[in-house]
């Protein structure tokens, strides 16, 4: 179940970082997905940190967590037209 959370953190961080480059992020809504990709990368590698004592990745995840939560906020879609 570690290496499965491990791989689920790597992929979607990995995704986030590819759709940043893209035009795709260029709209609001997207860039909140791909915050939204990051906050679930940055919670499975929180909870490897975690659970395999490494306070390093832990500490990491949590400092990367807060630029992702301003992240959601700046981006957060705006309701009707």
């Amino acid at each position: 179940m570690m290496q499965e959370i491990g791989w689920l953190g790597a992929v979607t961080g990995i995704v986030g970082t590819y759709l940043v480059f893209t035009d795709w992020a260029s709209k609001r809504e997207c860039r909140f997905a791909v915050f939204c990709l990051y906050a679930v990368s940055n919670l499975s590698m929180l909870a490897v940190g975690l659970l395999k004592n490494v306070e390093s990745l832990a500490l990491m995840q949590v400092v990367y967590m807060v630029f992702t939560i301003n992240g959601l906020k700046n981006n957060w879609p705006r309701g009707g037209k």
